[in-house]
């Protein structure tokens, strides 16, 4: 944990990992240490290993929200190598950060209530199996959608009362030693924001969570770590919204910082897909300058699996050297006004609006092709592809990767809906989104390169073809074209039904380096 008091800055920024590896589905290669795309539940903790050993991936998050997460993660990781893991110390050297429903929205979830013991697990584990004492091996964990600053304090609590309800209840065992942990014991979470509107109002929800801490639990709030979710704002409302509320929300954190005195350190979370963030081995300097100043980014499954292992290695350590850099600078990065925040949330609902006009007017279409996206990770059977709670315009969608699998495998590049709202801002507004995001029309032109102009005739699609326009006109000049791409969409798009759909996906992910 690294809520800490007069903690050096130099310090914390080696301390904080800079990349998280996770478990988001977005690869269409079979994965090293499992020689298949599909990396069942069982297989997991080899994955976890694998990042830490050989990849050097040095925080993986294990996800419990939804899906058949491990509930003893650390004892099934670190028994693929016990020495590996006494001499490279969970909690110290690599961090295991768990993803646990939140009890506001997912109480119902079969695992809620047994994932906050993963952290009691850990400590024993740790303690008895690799004789390290005194330290817990995970002290953070991720709550998902959080919309206000009140659950995640009320969480620590319960984790913290089941420890000591533990301790207190089994002092002894059958040889009258003593328990193995007699330290103290927290754990700290992480507020995941996932939708534009909370992204742009962080800081109520952090002063919500440090007052809720302190009345809680008496612990003073000098470190949070705070996640930007980059895939769930992009699908609720579209890619310049959520490009524009992730920058806006890191500048608001340093600004943060220099009114309270409190060090919010923030992740964000990225997927290679531009529509998705854009992160590959291959996107490094436009990524950093876009989002300057942020300390942690997730590294998902086509960022690890579906380029060489070469260039992953070379991409990991410049992300480990580029990162603590960026986020040591974050003060440099001039702060928003007032008047500037309520300008972005104009231009957001503006672009939200025609976002959610070109995802009706394409719904049926790229819903069929959604339902036929190859799995990549085992989910609970009874979660169907329009539930969980994502919803498009008001009507249920599937989840990011599969909505984007969708559109460009049907040659329509997500990234580009509701675009023609650019020429529907005033010329301020247009100086503004410029000046936040410079590298947007290089994001652009990266969705450009799986357009299928061809399909978007045919589906007489006229809200995208305007979008289009507005790309063509941004740039001025041609589109990139990916011939390759474009032939496997319009094979999609004319055979939707054909028994080789999943493979015909996949074949376009390969041409991409990316499922969704």
């Amino acid at each position: 944990m690294f809520n800490l008091e007069n903690l050096d800055e130099t310090e914390l920024a080696r301390a904080i990992p800079a990349v998280m590896g996770t478990q988001h589905p977005d690869n269409y290669s079979a994965v090293p240490f499992a020689d298949q795309a599909m990396v069942h539940f069982e297989q997991e903790p080899t994955e976890v290993y694998y990042n830490f050993a050989h990849l050097g991936v040095t925080e993986m998050m294990i996800d419990t929200e939804g899906k058949k997460g491990d509930l003893i993660p650390f004892v099934n990781v670190v028994e693929h190598d016990i020495d590996f893991f006494r001499t490279h110390v969970v909690g110290q050297d690599f961090h295991i950060t768990p993803r646990i429903p939140n009890p506001d929205k997912s109480r119902n979830d079969p695992v809620f209530y047994q994932s906050l013991g993963i952290f009691i697990n850990s400590l024993l584990v740790q303690t008895y199996r690799l004789g390290v004492r005194h330290r817990q091996a995970i002290t953070e964990f991720i709550v998902p959608d959080t919309v206000n600053g009140r659950v995640i304090p009320e969480l620590e609590v319960d984790i913290e009362r089941k420890f000591e309800m533990v301790r207190e209840r089994y002092p002894k065992y059958g040889d009258r030693s003593d328990f193995p942990f007699r330290g103290d014991f927290s754990v700290q979470g992480i507020p995941l924001i996932e939708d534009v509107e909370h992204l742009l109002d962080q800081p109520s929800i952090w002063d919500e969570l440090a007052a809720q801490r302190q009345a809680l639990t008496g612990r003073e709030t000098h470190v949070q770590r705070s996640f930007i979710a980059r895939s769930d704002p992009a699908l609720k409302a579209g890619m310049v919204p959520a490009m524009l509320a992730a920058v806006a929300a890191i500048r608001q954190g340093a600004d943060y910082e220099r009114r309270t005195g409190r060090i919010v350190p923030q992740i964000l979370g990225v997927g290679s897909s531009p529509f998705r963030g854009g992160l590959t081995p291959n996107t490094l300097g436009t990524f950093g300058r876009t989002y300057q100043g942020v300390a942690t980014v997730t590294v998902q499954s086509a960022f690890r699996y579906d380029w060489p292992e070469p260039s992953v290695l070379r991409a990991l350590r410049q992300l480990k050297e580029m990162l603590p850099r960026s986020w040591r600078g974050r003060h440099d990065v001039e702060p928003l006004d007032d008047t500037e925040l309520d300008e972005i949330r104009r231009i957001i609902r503006l672009f939200k609006r025609r976002y959610e006009e070109g995802v009706e007017e394409l719904g049926e279409t790229t819903l069929a092709i959604a339902e036929a996206v190859p799995p990549r990770r085992d989910r609970y059977k009874f979660r169907g592809v329009g539930s969980y709670g994502r919803k498009v315009a008001g009507r249920p969608a599937p989840r990011a990767i599969r909505f984007c699998a969708a559109f460009y495998s049907l040659g329509l590049p997500p990234g580009l809906l509701g675009l023609r709202a650019y020429y529907e801002l005033n010329e301020a507004q247009q100086e503004l989104l410029g000046k936040l995001l410079p590298e947007l029309t290089t994001w652009l032109l990266h969705e450009a390169e799986y357009l299928n102009k061809c399909n978007v005739l045919s589906m007489n699609a006229s809200c995208y073809l305007q979008d289009v326009e507005a790309l063509e006109q941004l740039h001025g000049g041609a589109l990139p074209y990916n011939s390759p791409h474009a032939e496997v969409s319009d094979a999609i798009y004319h055979a939707p039904d054909d028994n080789g759909l999943g493979q015909r996906i996949i074949e376009a992910a390969r041409e991409r380096r990316f499922l969704g």
